[in-house]
């Protein structure tokens, strides 16, 4: 694909949108450097909200997370984005300033599934583990049959140790969802916190044989 953009881009040396599609290439292939020089390129039209954004993503790949903190809220101010915002709060998180992590969220975000994890996240890394559940259980009294949201909470009681709180919670998601591989896990993560390293082992075996069979039927 990179080789194609690079050719795309000789063939029309000032369109925009193969500059930015050349740089996510660059991206991807872990050549920051060009990837860097294409973008610039593609400034001459201006410094929108794109621009930022891979500009985020390269400082994020080399591990700049609050330069790429940076750009990602710059693209954002021009163009909203929950991704974006989450990546932002994910920045300030690996360089652990929680409250950044956090304002950035109040400032930007909603009440979305994402945000409220990426809360009660943040709520964790604190050690306020029992924060993060009651923001997962606030969330869940308007979103009942989120069967991500019984996951997450399932994972946060099993870590304050209430186990049967965590047993229900996972019977809750997969009841909404039998699909859901997360809930499986935690279900066997859940068996092995009460001592049953038996049944969590059992449980693994046969979320895997699962696994193999989908993708032998795929």
């Amino acid at each position: 694909a990179v080789m194609e953009y690079e050719r795309a881009l000789e063939l029309m040396p000032i369109e925009e949108s193969v500059m930015y599609n050349l740089a996510e290439g660059y991206i991807f292939c872990e050549r920051y450097k060009e990837a860097g020089e294409c973008l610039e390129r593609a400034a001459m039209f201006g410094k929108g909200a794109d621009y930022y954004y891979y500009m985020g993503e390269i400082c994020f790949r080399n591990r700049e997370f609050e330069n790429a903190a940076a750009n990602y809220t710059k693209s954002i101010e021009i163009e909203k984005n929950e991704d974006i915002l989450l990546k932002i709060s994910d920045c300030y998180i690996r360089v652990r300033k929680y409250n950044d992590a956090e304002r950035v969220l109040n400032e930007y975000g909603g009440e979305s599934m994402g945000i409220v994890l990426k809360r009660a996240e943040i709520a964790s890394l604190r050690g306020n583990t029992g924060g993060a559940v009651k923001i997962i259980e606030k969330s869940i009294v308007k979103d009942n049959k989120n069967s991500g949201l019984w996951t997450k909470l399932a994972q946060y009681y099993r870590k304050v140790y209430e186990f049967p709180s965590a047993e229900r919670a996972v019977v809750t998601a997969m009841s909404f969802d039998k699909e859901n591989r997360e809930a499986e896990l935690e279900r066997a993560r859940i068996k092995k916190a009460m001592g049953g390293l038996k049944e969590y082992r059992e449980d693994i075996a046969r979320i895997i044989d699962k696994i193999k069979k989908r993708y032998i039927e795929r």
